[in-house]
């Protein structure tokens, strides 16, 4: 039986090791792993004023640059990494509130997600969400009414949405008829949307009277429906009497203020000629949405040049990096025959509420003044330019610039091991010059591996001696003389390691009757 001993100082876990005594492989040997040595270099970017621009497409021709955070990731933080490309990515989604003749042309209801796919590479995910809800079924598939009938929904196309009170002036003061989302509102571009189709004087006080709506950072399990005080709401808008100025909540504020616009003026519902609230095609349209980094809550009024900003307030993230999830609500306190909405738009999240298959692009008429902006499903063909070699193969792109074919829905996908954030590592041995009886299914053929072996640390150190010696037939026919050995160390799909320091590997060779 032989010992060999190979070492390595390269970084690239290869192992070619000379000796000056010939060493002799007799016939129908075989060979195992006594043991392995390495600390593995998980990978370190530094991002600066070189490197921190990034551009994409989601519709052709529509080039949008990001710019990320400048900060060296190491081994401690290569997650949030991640968490600030998806979030640079995202808010960077433009949302216009200018019609355009060229449809679709900003990014409403587009996201982004960037992760590591289960067999280790990094993936960036472009997604385009539910908008629009034609009927009834479809706002359920997405929503839930408080005790399962306290909000009536009516008609399809658009759809009539109002308390399950008929009649008139018979309102309640709590959240017993509330809707909420079942699924998270957006982090990209989104909104969360109605107009008016009733909004009627009731005799009653101004608490029993009108709607509320708006985005909570807090699940709808936790909010002990009727009664949801107003510091679970973290966004809201409230309409009263439908003479009386709006109201709006926002973040860490405990009441709620009267609305104002840009100007410092009060905000109310807009009215005909005759004192009366519109509620046809060209009625307010009440929005939240996200734009860029921040939440953004807009009356639009045909009667107006621009829509009245209420508020505009940093969508928050958590301390790696993550947008809180929102969740959006309707409350009626006035009843069906004084307060009805209709044309809802709510887009959420896309990789827990992708858009239907069968939705054809929407086309959507708002007509003169303020009105919002589109949805935008662009079906065209994707982009990501990392602008930089080292972004691009920090996270295993071979390419700087990665396209796609058309569609709603794509994902790029790194050709290497984001080894930055590999959790489950294994380990491939390869001899490069001795030919061993190793198969692989990965590469479907011949593969002169010695050993698979998995990675028995949490760290970048990895030290493996086997239980028992599993040695693998060299077959020869022949004694071979060898005054040469190479070796190499890759990760499970032949990305090479890259390692730090010395690095051992040690091989037990045995004849056919050892």
């Amino acid at each position: 039986m032989k010992l060999i001993r190979l070492t390595s100082d390269s970084n690239d876990g290869r192992f070619d090791n000379s000796f000056n005594d010939e060493i002799i492989i007799e016939p129908k040997s075989k060979i195992a792993l006594q043991s392995l040595a390495v600390r593995s270099d998980i990978g370190s970017l530094t991002i600066d004023d070189d490197n921190h621009d990034i551009q994409f497409e989601v519709k052709t021709g529509n080039t949008r640059t990001v710019t990320l955070n400048n900060f060296t990731y190491d081994e401690n933080d290569n997650h949030k990494f991640l968490n600030d490309l998806q979030l640079k990515f995202n808010q960077g989604l433009q949302y216009t509130d200018n019609q355009s003749t060229t449809k679709f042309k900003n990014e409403l209801g587009f996201q982004f997600k960037v992760g590591v796919a289960d067999a280790g590479q990094a993936e960036i995910q472009m997604a385009n969400t539910r908008y629009a809800y034609s009927s009834p079924a479809d706002i359920k598939e997405v929503f839930a009414i408080n005790e399962g009938v306290n909000v009536n929904l009516a008609g399809t196309n658009p759809v009539l949405i109002a308390s399950s009170t008929a009649g008139a002036n018979s309102g309640r003061a709590d959240e017993k008829h509330t809707m909420y989302s079942v699924k998270p509102f957006t982090t990209g571009c989104g909104v969360f949307r109605f107009r008016y189709s009733t909004y009627t004087a009731s005799t009653e006080s101004q608490v029993l009277s009108g709607f509320e709506f708006g985005l909570c950072d807090s699940k709808p399990d936790t909010w002990t429906l009727p009664s949801m005080p107003d510091t679970k709401k973290t966004y809201a808008l409230r309409g009263f009497q439908p003479t009386a100025n709006y109201s709006v909540k926002k973040g860490d504020d405990t009441d709620f203020a009267l609305a104002t616009n840009q100007a410092g003026a009060n905000v109310k519902p807009s009215v005909d000629g005759g004192g009366d609230v519109i509620v046809d095609a060209t009625a307010d349209i009440l929005e939240f949405s996200i734009q860029g980094a921040n939440i953004v809550c807009s009356v639009f009024r045909s009667s107006e040049a621009v829509a009245d900003i209420l508020f505009t307030e940093p969508y928050e993230v958590d301390s790696n990096g993550v947008p809180i999830p929102l969740f959006g609500y309707l409350t009626f306190h006035g009843s069906r025959g004084n307060i009805e909405v209709t044309d809802m738009k709510f887009t959420p999240d896309a990789y827990l509420e992708p858009r239907p298959s069968a939705l054809s692009d929407p086309v959507e008429t708002f007509g003169s003044g303020a009105r919002p902006t589109a949805s935008s499903a662009n079906s065209t063909i994707k982009k990501i330019d990392f602008r930089s070699e080292s972004v691009a193969s920090f996270l295993g792109f071979n390419n700087i610039i990665n396209i796609s074919t058309a569609g709603h829905n794509k994902i790029f996908i790194g050709n290497n091991l984001f080894t930055a954030l590999i959790e489950n590592e294994c380990y491939i041995i390869l001899l490069e010059n001795i030919q061993l009886e190793s198969y692989d299914g990965l590469k479907q053929g011949r593969k002169s591996i010695l050993a698979s072996i998995p990675n028995p640390t949490n760290g970048d150190r990895v030290i493996y001696e086997p239980n028992t010696n599993n040695y693998v037939e060299l077959n020869n026919a022949n004694p071979i003389s060898l005054r040469n050995i190479r070796a190499r160390i890759f990760y499970q799909d032949y990305t090479p390691v890259k390692t730090l320091g010395l690095s051992v590997l040690s091989l037990l060779v045995a004849n056919q009757t050892e």
